[in-house]
Formats: C-alpha cells, structure tokens, sequence
C-alpha cells in the first residue's frame, strides 16, 4: 500500500522580517541538523 501526503514545508508561515507560529523553531532545527547539532 503506497500513501502520499502533501505537505508544505517547514517555516512556510514565516515571512521575511519575522516568524509565525512554530515555523522559527522548525527552521532552527532544520538549520541544527543541517549543522550537525
């Protein structure tokens, strides 16, 4: 059985001046990992 879900992506509410909503902390934990924290 194969399942899809659309989803957007992380940090997709937060504009470019500031965040919204829980975008900032899933954009930090991108960046962590991404960093290798």
């Amino acid at each position: 059985m194969v399942h899809f879900l659309a989803v957007r992506p992380p940090g997709h509410h937060a504009v470019s001046d500031r965040a919204m909503g829980f975008c900032l902390i899933n954009n930090v934990a991108v960046l962590a990992a991404d960093l290798g924290f």
